[in-house]
């Protein structure tokens, strides 16, 4: 027994990740890995850990630091060659939410929530999932603990250049229905505007409204950077 799990949950845990993915994606043929990749996201899989690999992975990112990072970081590669488009062209065929909005609901400390304030620019530290329905990122806000603050964060996408480093990935996704548009790791943002309610509640939660930057290649690698969203 290591780290308080038992003997055999890594393997347990990667062989159903693996039968998932591999599930999903057959037929698959130019792409198959970075696509696999995309689909072990999805995954809601918590055998053996208690913990899906989305959050385990963002985890190790967040940290930048320690044994699993390299690993991570030619995961998070492989995830990149399936969502990054610089093809405009391409970039345009892809499928976008009609209102150009996503939305992603969570819950954080107070003190990490000061960190959105209006203007800023900055990075964010993890892969950030977000849904074109505003729904089920209620749902997410719906599970968060009394301890933290519920935040909705609603995306604007701009109408034209939209975004090179994102995708929607509902056809890859091991779960159905989610809607889920997911930006690469160290995406950058900017804060349009923050609204918070006299009385925070999970109905009623800090909205927090973010604009996509288009291309992350035109942003500094210097600037903020979000570990919490």
């Amino acid at each position: 027994k290591i780290g308080g799990f038992r003997p055999g949950a890594a393997a347990d845990f990667h062989d159903l990740l693996k039968r998932q993915a591999i599930q999903k994606q057959a037929g698959e043929g130019r792409n198959k890995v970075s696509k696999i990749v995309v689909s072990l996201w999805t995954s809601a899989c918590r055998a053996g850990f208690g913990r899906e690999f989305c959050g385990m992975l963002n985890e190790v990112l967040r940290c930048d630091e320690g044994p699993m990072l390299r690993d991570a970081a030619i995961l998070c590669r492989a995830m990149n060659a399936e969502l990054v488009m610089r093809d405009y062209l391409k970039l345009l065929v892809r499928v976008w939410p009609s209102d150009s909005m996503t939305f992603r609901g969570t819950s954080m400390p107070k003190d990490k929530v000061e960190f959105f304030t209006e203007g800023v620019l900055y990075r964010c530290a993890m892969c950030l999932a977000t849904s074109f329905k505003r729904e089920k990122a209620m749902e997410f806000i719906g599970m968060a603990p009394d301890d933290r603050t519920p935040v909705m964060f609603v995306f604007h996408l701009h109408p034209t250049h939209r975004c090179k480093h994102a995708l929607y990935i509902e056809p890859h996704s091991v779960v159905a229905n989610e809607r889920e548009f997911l930006f690469v790791a160290y995406s950058s943002f900017s804060v349009r505007k923050v609204v918070t309610p006299e009385h925070i509640t999970r109905s009623d939660p800090v909205t927090i409204e973010i604009d996509v930057q288009p291309d992350n290649k035109n942003v500094r690698e210097d600037v903020s950077l979000a570990e919490w969203h």
